[in-house]
């Protein structure tokens, strides 16, 4: 039998109580107890602690590089934030200057709000399923609160 497919025997004793039964690994048979025996060379079983170890390694590049990439991420939109702010500044300047030269201009009223679209994004890369999780709650949250608020919305 072989380790890297982790192939077992099982004695007879150990079906009947396997929801009970320990499950051990040994390279020898066990005798009168109820585990799970795998037999394997020493070649095998060194090679299986190699490929676990190497991927042990390969997930923690994989983690700094996801690390790496969120830091870039937060440096963008903290060093974009002035120019948002510059942005909402001068629109709204623009809007008060319209406002008070009475020009009539539709996108400029102030009306109530009667309709509201929400757009959902959700990633779709590896590793974001809790990410996925929360941004689909934040959604259903903010439906709740529009409901609340009595007012239609749309989700795409």
């Amino acid at each position: 039998m072989s380790c890297s497919h982790l192939s077992t025997a099982w004695s007879s004793s150990a079906l009947a109580s396997s929801a009970s039964s320990t499950r051990r690994r040994s390279s020898a048979p066990r005798s009168g107890g109820s585990g799970l025996v795998v037999r394997c060379s020493l070649r095998e079983l060194r090679s299986r602690i190699d490929s676990v170890r190497n991927t042990q390694k390969i997930t923690e590049a994989m983690k700094l590089v996801a690390a790496a990439k969120v830091r870039r991420a937060q440096e963008a939109v903290v060093s974009s934030r002035p120019f948002s702010e510059a942005l909402v500044e001068v629109l709204y300047n623009m809007n008060q200057e319209i406002q008070t030269e009475d020009i009539d201009l539709p996108l400029t009223r102030t009306r109530p709000v009667k309709k509201v679209a929400l757009v959902v994004l959700t990633g779709e890369r590896g590793l974001c399923g809790s990410f996925n999780n929360n941004v689909l709650k934040k959604a259903d949250t903010r439906i709740d609160e529009l409901k609340q608020l009595g007012l239609e919305y749309t989700s795409s």
